[in-house]
């Protein structure tokens, strides 16, 4: 099973940007979480499109499960 952070960030413009990083730490705290939406919103001046606000961060699990693979 696989895990992504994901990020929701307010836009200058209005809009929304997600940001998903792979491989989480496994002891990731929503004040972790919210302290990296903080940075990122510092740091996100660097966009053509600044980020405003963090809205939302959430940790996705995936599973897949192969049914076929001819890829061999």
């Amino acid at each position: 099973m696989s895990q992504t952070l994901s990020m929701k960030f307010g836009l200058e413009s209005g809009g929304d940007r997600v940001i998903s990083l792979p491989g989480p730490k496994a002891n990731l705290t929503a004040a972790a979480a919210s302290a990296a939406l903080n940075a990122m919103v510092t740091a996100g001046e660097a966009f053509a499109d600044p980020l405003t606000s963090g809205k939302r961060a959430e940790v996705i699990e995936r599973t897949v499960t192969v049914l076929v693979n001819n890829e061999e």
